[in-house]
């Protein structure tokens, strides 16, 4: 008895081989050429290094073994046919290399990935070569079978060997399925993200199998999956909320935005403004200074997008910051972060809570890595990208198709799983505790800044505030109450009792004041829209950075028992939330709004007197604005995406404008040079690691610490500027840093004078505090 092994060739059979060769060869030169997928494969090789032992060796053998299973499932689609069909010379010859093409492109990417990374990394990464000459064996054996004419192959195995073949591939992939679906984090941390690639296209080649073996109601069968489809499109299904819970809060039903506030504060969540009052109150900031006083440093952060990497420098560098002078606990008020660098922003303040007391002290000599930079750097060591991908793979998928179907937590939960354990961990605690409130961790005398998150509505395209203090638009805001109150309680004489008839009259003003000179706010709070929501704090840092594709959008719906403050927000009936830096992805824009409010407030205008503003900046340099982006045309199909992109780096508010808002000083801690190329993505290599530590302060030696190179001020007028070195070394010599020296140019660690300034800064005024004492 025999089964077969493919449908058998017909007429136009050549064409479909010959668009799967290419197809095959385009998406392995996709992979080889994505930076962020070669970074990945610097980490596991990195990770294979540093964590060799049984657990590994598992791992590997586990991987090797996916890989074997592909292999031959993939030879037997793709290279065995029935016997009794001639081709002719030359069709043979075509069909064969094209088989040859789908079946080797991928083995080739696969090992090309595995050798660079094998060779990028330190030495003890033998495990990766050895795993990279599999996979050239098995390319090269099937590169060897296809030589045999396509017609001349035996006709097919037996029905055991096939159903031996099936069976194992199948009793694999579905314990796996089952062991991700009941534990994805543990589950993603064992397999690797290399085998959850391996293991998906199995599944693809196991059902391609099922197709072919019920060829004979195939058609039947994908008329139905068809129809299932469509139907559940057109029903439709309402998208899961994100994670949140709710706050008891009777009967209230606010119905301005001065009602929300009151609403707000009773549930423990402080304004912007006694808080701020308080926090300087705290910390003993005089009330009144006299001409000859120094007024009080206060610092606003602003922490851009950029994936993983914006989140490590970010939080790398406030560490740095922090365990260097520990007084900072009492000059940085807020932190306003978008997307990646509101990771890394609520990364370092839930460290910095759970962090041994600070101390007081406040020195520019560096004091090696301090206990807050070690946690940073031991977090980002966890891979957070592969439990990710598996969801997204195995469970959000079929979610796609079928929107009423939901398999296990979306990507986004899953993503903030693996945060939660990764702060534990680096946190030292062996449990895996859910205990981070977003609302109510921060204290006036506590030692964390203030968290201003920023999403953006995908609803309006307006941004959606996420923050630990109640701050709202009241411009615009005020301005539509003030009309609305007025107008209403005039017509309302005319509507009676009827209550149908004063809706109608409610809609009728509110259409009327939006066609005359209303628009909406610069920006919403979310509190506005669900005054009972409560979050957590990864939860919130994560609604921050919902990347498309990579993560889900939030959604959150209203309930009837409140009515937003906000008439876009009162007519809204689903929010849903999407990446911050689709309106601002540097952050200052609401640094710039908490400074502006607490200048123009009369509550703490008086208090604003005695203190100056600094802001610091995370972001890009102007060099990233000219390294990075397309030079030429995109097709069609790329350059929608390419737009969204480059829009979103290029829709960024500047320091500039951080200083026309009132900052006194702005230190720009900007990450890309000349050389820097940071992959978009959720993993850091220790070589990438190693270049943003590079970058994140004044710690490394600066003949050695990467290839930015600034010039002194050569005149007033000429302002600093970023100079690569690098490609006319071999012209200046073996002594350049001295042939620099001579024409007035110096080598310097990046960021090193931004991040001594602002150590001066605070030593500065706890000098000036204690001779004032005295």
């Amino acid at each position: 008895m025999h089964l077969p092994a493919t449908i058998d060739p017909r007429r136009g059979s050549l064409l479909l081989v010959i668009w799967l060769a290419c197809l095959s060869a385009y998406i392995s030169y996709c992979l080889v050429r994505f930076s962020a997928l070669s970074d990945y494969f610097l980490y596991t090789a990195e990770f294979a290094q540093d964590n060799f032992g049984l657990r590994l060796i598992a791992q590997f053998l586990l991987c090797i073994g996916l890989y074997l299973i592909f292999a031959v499932l993939l030879f037997r689609r793709v290279i065995l046919r029935a016997n009794g069909i001639e081709l002719s010379p030359a069709t043979s010859i075509i069909e064969r290399l094209a088989r040859l093409v789908i079946l080797v492109t991928p083995a080739f990417a696969l090992s090309y990935l595995l050798i660079d990374a094998a060779r990028l990394a330190a030495d003890g990464t033998w495990v990766i070569w050895l795993a990279a000459v599999v996979v050239m064996l098995t390319a090269v054996f099937q590169s060897f079978r296809t030589l045999v004419p396509i017609n001349r192959l035996p006709r097919l195995d037996s029905v055991w060997k096939t159903l031996t073949v099936l069976v194992t591939a199948g009793v694999c992939a579905l314990t796996l399925y089952l062991w991700l679906w009941r534990d994805v984090i543990g589950a993603t941390f064992f397999v690797g993200g290399v085998g959850i690639i391996l293991l998906f296209m199995i599944c693809i080649l196991l059902v391609g199998e099922a197709l072919v073996w019920l060829s004979g109601i195939v058609r039947g069968f994908a008329g139905w999956l068809i129809t299932i489809v469509l139907v559940c499109q057109l029903v439709g299904a309402s998208s899961p909320e994100f994670t949140h819970t709710l706050v008891p809060m009777g009967d209230v039903k606010p119905e301005a935005p001065a009602a929300i506030e009151s609403v707000v504060q009773k549930r423990g969540i402080p304004s912007l403004f006694p808080a701020f009052r308080d926090w300087l109150a705290l910390r003993h900031v005089p009330s009144k200074l006299s001409a000859q006083d120094q007024k009080y440093p206060i610092f606003v952060v602003a922490a851009q997008g950029g994936g993983q990497y914006a989140a490590y420098h970010t939080a790398l560098s406030l560490a740095r910051l922090y365990d260097t002078c520990p007084k900072l606990k009492d000059h940085v008020f807020a932190i306003s972060g978008v997307s990646g660098g509101s990771l890394g922003a609520a990364i370092f303040s839930e460290l910095l809570r759970r962090s041994e007391p600070l101390g007081e002290n406040c020195s520019t000599e560096s004091a090696g890595v301090g206990i807050l930079e070690k946690s940073v750097r031991e977090f980002f060591e966890f891979d957070l990208v592969t439990p990710v991908v598996a969801t997204g793979l195995f469970f959000d998928l079929p979610s796609l198709a079928i929107p009423q179907l939901h398999l296990a937590p979306d990507r986004a939960r899953t993503l903030e799983l693996a945060v939660k354990h990764a702060i534990n961990s680096s946190a030292g605690l062996n449990d895996d505790r859910d205990t981070m409130p977003f609302y109510s961790s921060w204290s006036a005398s506590g030692v964390a800044p203030a968290l201003f998150l920023n999403t953006t509505s995908a609803n309006y395209g307006r941004p959606i505030l996420l923050s630990q203090l109640y701050m709202t638009d009241k411009r615009s805001k005020f301005f539509f109450s003030s009309l609305f109150a007025p107008v209403l309680s005039a017509l309302m004489p005319q509507t009676g009792t009827d209550k149908e008839h004063l809706r109608i009259v409610q809609r009728m003003v509110v259409s009327g004041i939006r066609a005359s000179e209303y628009s909406r706010p610069n920006y919403f709070n979310i509190l506005e829209y669900r005054p009972d929501l409560q979050l957590s704090l990864v939860t919130a840092a994560i609604l921050s950075a919902r990347f498309p594709y990579v993560t889900p959008p939030g959604v959150l719906y209203a309930d009837d028992k409140f009515a937003a403050a906000d008439a876009t927000l009162r007519e809204t009936t689903g929010l849903q939330l999407i990446d911050g830096g689709f309106w601002d992805n540097s952050g200052i824009a609401t640094a710039n709004e908490i400074i502006r409010q607490l200048k123009d407030t009369e509550e703490t205008k008086s208090l604003v007197q005695n203190v100056e503003f600094h802001l610091i900046s995370f972001g890009h340099s102007n060099a990233a604005l000219h390294l990075e982006g397309e030079r030429g045309a995109q097709s069609e199909l790329l350059a929608p995406i390419t737009t969204f992109e480059a829009v979103r780096e290029a829709r960024s508010f500047r320091q500039a404008d951080a200083l026309t808002a009132g900052f006194k000083v702005v230190h720009g801690y900007q990450l890309f040079d000349h050389q820097f190329r940071a992959p978009l993505s959720w993993t850091l290599s220790a070589r990438m690691r190693a270049q943003i530590e590079a970058r994140s302060g004044g710690k490394v030696d600066p003949s050695v610490c990467c290839v930015l190179r600034t010039p002194s001020v050569l005149w007033s007028f000429i302002p600093e500027f970023v100079l690569d070195v690098d490609p006319f070394k071999k012209d200046l010599g073996p002594n350049f840093a001295a042939d620099l020296e001579r024409q007035g140019l110096k080598l310097v660690a990046p960021n090193a004078r931004q991040f001594a300034d602002v150590v001066r800064v605070v030593s500065a005024n706890s000098e000036s505090l204690k001779e004032r004492s005295k």
